[in-house]
């Protein structure tokens, strides 16, 4: 029994690596996966309860998402970042970000096209680009710089392949953010070169101080050729739900349903209601959340500075990305850690070969738990 050629091209998923190792270990503290914690709020699932209830949601849903969802979501982008959206053109619901990602390559990439990832970057993307015959072309995103690219940088990669620059900011897993000078100089160098721009802006609402992480769109208001992704995964704590969504460029959109219309029938109608009450009653919810998840970062970046590591503080997501000790490889600190101190960490390598002397700790676990894995490196030296 032969498998498709393509499923060659995947490489180990690390992160279900580092699932093996943990189950080998006696009650861990896990900084590794970016799973919140905290529950979905209950304003939300009770929305989801009443509307589960509801016959009428019981059929398939439509393939762009339910209208008042994407007016919801219009309403919400407009008043967040100042940016006008048709929601029958211009915004797609989607079975979480991720789904979307994936699918939108495949509705882009002919054989042989080249597509700009960053050098340390979520391993989907150069997944999906290989999947689909497309050619990856890094560019790196230094610690110097607070990993913002150099455009000048970028531009040098552009070759008359290249087809797609993709972006992720507020960044998974360094939890850096740009300027919105950034996003117009991408632009311009977009329209320059004519090519698409992708960005993955699911923790755009994720954030440690009062600047506020802009959108791509900002940049690109007329949506000539941007195509942006947003979740309710991480604001809401709503990863298992599986919902998030698309906007820009109405060509762009259009391919993208065009290959879900084809692989699958949409997001269940009572968990679109439920994004609507969320996006409805963000706020306050919002406000709290990154609250709690600032205090989180400030206690462990405190512990991590005294045990003498050494990073760029985040400016959003819940990521703290630290260079490893003694020169060692990220999956060899990994275990060092989980061997010596029972703490779990994503090593870098997962996030590209520019990676690879760095580990990621995620505070998606309660206080008390990070006091306690704080208490374990304390112990074991590390």
């Amino acid at each position: 029994m032969k498998l498709s050629s393509r499923i060659d091209k995947i490489p180990p998923y690390i992160f279900n690596e580092i699932d093996i190792l943990k189950s080998k270990l006696h009650n861990p503290v896990d900084f590794g996966i970016g799973d919140p914690d905290l529950s979905t709020p209950d304003f939300i699932v009770n929305e989801a309860i009443k509307k589960i209830k509801d016959p009428k949601n019981h059929s398939y849903p439509s393939y762009s998402g339910m209208f008042q969802l994407r007016e919801a979501i219009s309403k919400y982008f407009y008043k967040r970042f100042g940016v006008k959206l048709n929601p029958d053109k211009e915004i797609i619901v989607l079975i979480g970000s991720k789904e979307g990602i994936a699918h939108s390559l495949q509705s882009l990439i002919d054989t042989n096209d080249r597509v700009l990832v960053p050098a340390i970057s979520y391993p989907i993307y150069r997944v999906q680009t290989s999947l689909w015959g497309g050619k990856i072309d890094e560019f790196d995103i230094g610690f110097e710089n607070q990993f913002i690219p150099s455009i000048s940088d970028i531009e040098k990669k552009i070759n008359k392949k290249t087809k797609i620059l993709f972006l992720n900011y507020p960044n998974n897993p360094t939890g850096a953010i740009v300027p919105l000078s950034f996003y117009k100089k991408c632009v311009d160098l977009a329209k320059k070169h004519d090519l698409i721009i992708i960005n993955d802006a699911v923790y755009t609402d994720i954030h440690h101080n009062k600047t506020l992480p802009p959108s791509l769109l900002q940049a690109d208001k007329k949506k000539q050729l941007s195509l942006e992704f947003h979740s309710f995964s991480k604001t809401f704590n709503m990863t298992g739900w599986r919902i998030g969504f698309a906007v820009g460029n109405r060509t762009l959109i259009d391919g993208l349903k065009k290959i879900k219309m084809n692989t699958d029938s949409g997001v269940f109608n009572a968990i679109q209601f439920a994004a609507i009450k969320a996006l409805k009653n963000s706020d306050k919810h919002i406000q709290t959340l990154n609250s709690r998840i600032s205090a989180r970062i400030d206690l462990l970046s405190n512990a991590l500075y005294d045990m003498g590591f050494e990073f760029n503080k985040p400016q959003a997501t819940f990521y703290i990305f630290a260079k490893t000790k003694n020169s060692m490889r990220s999956m060899e600190f990994s275990k060092h850690l989980m061997n010596k101190a029972g703490i779990i960490t994503a090593p870098g390598i997962g996030f590209g070969k520019k990676g690879d002397s760095y580990i990621r700790f995620s505070v998606t676990l309660p206080e008390k738990e990070i006091e306690r894995g704080i208490k374990k490196m304390y112990k074991a030296g590390i």
